[in-house]
């Protein structure tokens, strides 16, 4: 009996779980961040656009704060592209390491879900769970959503190596392989001035 009752509860288990998709199979997302980060003891909120193609190239539109609303941010192979509106001006130089935590981040998660069976089993339960991203930075992620066949992180928590917490971000309007011109990667600089 008690071996039917365990095959029963394995099936139902994986059929509760097969309808969700592998986040290895997403292609591009496109998503708007509200973002609270702290920082000498003052929190400043930003919210921006972003549409992302796995697994190295990042669009940001700021839409907050009011002062930055329309700046762009292109991060593609390593290289980050700015424009200011304010300026009509254009900029290109490396990423940094700290601007690179969202592709970090998303690749660790994603790579996780698809080798860690112990994250993986957490993660298809929606239960909070960590990450380190390196040596000085952890993410946790907080809370879920299903986005079609998808389970996603809706909300996620920043801390550093003292475990202080430096931010915390949440993920609004989530669209998972939409079609998406290859040239939103591409910012339209013809003749525009570039500072350095």
């Amino acid at each position: 009996m008690k071996k039917i009752c365990l095959c029963l509860y394995l099936i139902i288990f994986n059929l509760a779980f097969s309808q969700i998709k592998s986040l290895s199979t997403i292609k591009n997302l496109e998503f708007v961040v509200n973002e609270m980060v702290k920082f000498n003891n003052k929190e400043t909120e930003k919210k921006y656009n972003i549409v992302y193609e796995l697994p190295n190239k990042i669009k940001k539109e700021i839409i907050f704060p009011k002062m930055n609303k329309g700046e762009i941010y292109i991060y593609n192979n390593g290289v980050k592209t700015i424009y200011l509106p304010i300026f009509d001006e254009y900029k290109e130089s490396k990423i940094d390491k700290e601007e690179n935590q969202i592709i970090q981040a998303v690749n660790k998660i994603i790579d996780l879900e698809k080798s860690d069976k112990k994250f993986k089993k957490t993660y298809l339960a929606k239960k909070e769970q960590s990450v380190f991203l390196d040596e000085q930075t952890k993410i946790t992620i907080k809370k879920y959503v299903e986005v079609g066949a998808y389970l996603l992180p809706k909300e996620i928590v920043i801390e550093d190596y003292s475990n202080n917490i430096v931010g915390n971000i949440i993920l609004d309007e989530i669209k998972v392989n939409e079609d998406i011109k290859e040239d939103i990667f591409i910012l339209g600089n013809k003749g525009k001035k570039w500072f350095f």
